[in-house]
């Protein structure tokens, strides 16, 4: 069963980036974040083969990947290399880890090592009986009185309150996170520009907060834009290269003929106006450069 879900696995995946994806309308290497290995997965595998040290050298580099690496192992103890279960994980972290154009993969700053972390815990209980049911730790244990698998999970849950105050967690204890900044309190009146049911285009962070009334895109530079846009000139959004070009769109949609209609702390809430610029345009934009 694993075998064949490992072959399913991999077709399913060359199925929706080959030919799903673009037939939505994406492009078939939105998430290929590895191109100085190589352009596509025979390039890359090629590459691997021939230059093995190379490819081991872009594992732990830069060195936010050794860190994220050692969290990963040391939150089970290192138990999960001890449980034949770590090839669940290990293809996982090698996707994460050879990635050389997306730094949110191999950072722990995000979501993206969720998945990864679920697997290498059922590893880390797996290797943690096989160590514990191997006769020679069993009888070094007995000798200094030590229950193995109590052991661990004591230790277990030791590393994870250690580790609380580096994630987003610690948060949790800090006062000033149960109060509102003026920055939320100018998101929260930035969406309430916006009116029920429309369709917006929307930045990164804010996006969630309004899906329930309204129709919701990524604000990005495209040809066709939202009715309305909820722009954020001040914090980096992953489709921007820099603050410089999402500060540019906003001046290139006033130039197509939105008009603002809220600035505040950074967000700038736009909608597409008529020319006369009395009616609010319910349609998307041409606004092609």
């Amino acid at each position: 069963m694993g075998s064949l879900l490992a072959v399913l696995g991999a077709l399913y995946t060359a199925v929706a980036t080959q030919v799903v994806i673009p037939a939505a309308g994406g492009s078939s290497h939105r998430y290929w974040a590895y191109s100085k290995i190589g352009a596509n997965v025979p390039d890359a595998l090629q590459h691997m083969l021939l230059h093995p040290l190379e490819t081991a050298g872009v594992f732990v580099s830069p060195v936010a990947k050794v860190g994220t690496l050692l969290w990963l192992a040391v939150l089970p103890l290192l138990t999960a290399f001890a449980s034949p279960f770590a090839l669940t994980f290990l293809p996982m972290l090698a996707m994460r880890m050879l990635a050389t154009d997306l730094p949110n993969w191999w950072s722990t700053g995000f979501h993206y090592n969720s998945a990864v972390v679920m697997a290498i815990f059922a590893a880390g209980v797996d290797g943690a009986r096989r160590i514990a049911e191997s006769e020679a730790v069993t009888r070094r244990l007995r000798a200094k009185n030590l229950d193995f698998p109590r052991v661990w999970s004591w230790g277990t849950l030791a590393v994870g309150l250690v580790s609380i105050p580096f994630f987003a967690l610690a948060q949790l204890f800090t006062p000033a996170f149960y109060s509102p900044s003026p920055r939320q309190e100018a998101a929260e009146a930035a969406l309430a520009r916006v009116p029920d049911g429309a369709l917006v285009e929307v930045a990164n962070a804010l996006g969630p907060n309004i899906t329930g009334r309204a129709g919701v895109v990524i604000w990005r530079d495209m040809p066709r834009r939202a009715p309305w846009v909820i722009a954020d000139v001040v914090n980096p959004q992953p489709i921007f290269a820099s603050l410089q070009e999402q500060a540019a769109d906003v001046e290139a949609l006033r130039r197509c003929g939105y008009m603002t209609v809220f600035a505040r702390d950074g967000y700038v809430v736009m909608r597409a106006a008529s020319p006369d610029g009395e009616q609010v345009l319910t349609t998307p934009q041409d606004c092609s450069k």
